[in-house]
């Protein structure tokens, strides 16, 4: 419970911070950080249950746990592509953020 609190907390704190810092090299830093920290938090979430419940119903919480994390991804992406349509954004200006070709990694 702990290291979820935590991890929420500085994940809060570095979404505040990365609304507002202007320069680059310490939004890198911030944004590497919070990186991080998502990692930390979500596996101990899918561990709770284990702790929490009893044999046969850590199972089904487990699974619907797992459930709603996938409903929440696909939700992202679908969200995420009809922001993209409702701006506008072709493909063409989303290839201006991509390394260069010459990197030899796309």
């Amino acid at each position: 419970m702990v290291i979820i609190g935590g991890s929420l907390a500085v994940l809060t704190v570095t979404s505040t911070l990365l609304a507002v810092v202007p320069n680059t090299a310490l939004m890198i830093i911030i944004f590497s950080i919070h990186a991080s920290f998502v990692q930390v938090y979500f596996g101990p979430i899918f561990a709770l249950p284990i702790q929490l419940l009893r044999v046969k119903a850590e199972e089904l919480a487990t699974c619907f746990g797992n459930f709603f994390a996938n409903v929440g991804v696909f939700i992202f992406a679908f969200t995420l592509g009809a922001v993209k349509d409702v701006t506008g954004a072709s493909p063409r200006d989303l290839s201006r953020s991509a390394p260069p070709r010459s990197w030899g990694c796309c």
